[in-house]
């Protein structure tokens, strides 16, 4: 299965057609897939996301927006519907704050943290926080076919609270992203499991590849996660796939056309 992704990765590379971006991750922050990174969405812009998935016997679907408030700060919503014999629905509102900048000071770093709700037969209060840090690893390839490598580290915590439950995890996560000059990408994480609320440790791959150019361009991402629900690691590692749009205004759509965003996206 790996050989197999890498080989998709490496035609992805070859027929990439736009320049990468912070995508939002199944909860809304700008990351991975369960997990954020330490790069916010640029001022002006909002992204809108869709997944689905299958976690049998239940469809999973995922509803996000992201937007650049201001500098260095961003704004996410998230929810999800969970489709069984009952409905189960989860939401949250979050912020993220860009604390450093790798431009400026070598590495990212960034703290935020979220408000949420799960509804069923009862109501559970979900909340997060985090700090992360990002840092670029690699550059290679060729002046036409050029590549970079990024490393995520951070914290996270998650609390799930109602009149019975009352339950936080802290634990640390690490990520990387393989990423190709013209957009399409490889990303992975890893958190180390809680022994009271995941079944087992989160992983999740994702493939993202550029549908349409910018300054807003359409993503379309395949990947396979076991923390769908509620960022929790699952006992299951299930397929998902999902589409996403930035739409652009004011100076943030000028620059974008312009050429004038970050290398690799951010």
């Amino acid at each position: 299965m790996r050989v197999h992704m890498l080989l998709l990765l490496a035609i992805l590379f070859a027929f990439s057609t736009a320049a990468a971006w912070g995508y939002p991750t199944l909860s809304g922050a700008s990351g991975l897939v369960s997990l954020p990174t330490a790069e916010v969405s640029p001022t002006g812009t909002l992204d809108l996301a869709l997944d689905y998935q299958q976690v049998s016997p239940a469809d999973l679907w995922f509803l996000r927006a992201n937007a650049g408030l201001a500098e260095n700060l961003e704004l996410s919503g998230g929810y999800t519907r969970v489709s069984d014999d009952d409905t189960i629905s989860i939401w949250n509102l979050g912020l993220k704050y860009q604390i450093a900048k790798e431009s400026e000071k070598r590495v990212s770093l960034a703290v935020g943290g979220s408000l949420g709700k799960l509804d069923n037969t009862e109501s559970i209060d979900l909340a997060s926080a985090f700090l992360v840090l990002s840092k670029s690893l690699s550059t290679g390839g060729t002046s036409a076919r050029p590549f970079a490598v990024k490393g995520h580290a951070g914290l996270l915590w998650l609390s799930a609270k109602d009149s019975v439950v009352d339950e936080a995890l802290l634990e640390p996560f690490l990520g990387v992203e393989f990423i190709g000059e013209k957009g399409a990408s490889l990303g992975l994480e890893y958190r180390l499991k809680d022994s009271d609320l995941d079944a087992d440790p989160v992983f999740s791959a994702v493939l993202r590849y550029p549908l349409a150019k910018m300054p807003s361009p359409l993503w379309l991402q395949v990947g396979t996660t076991n923390a769908g629900f509620a960022g929790l690691g699952g006992p299951d590692q299930d397929l998902f796939i999902g589409l996403a749009y930035r739409l652009t205004t004011g100076q943030a759509a000028s620059e974008e056309a312009g050429g004038r965003t970050q290398p690799w996206g951010y």
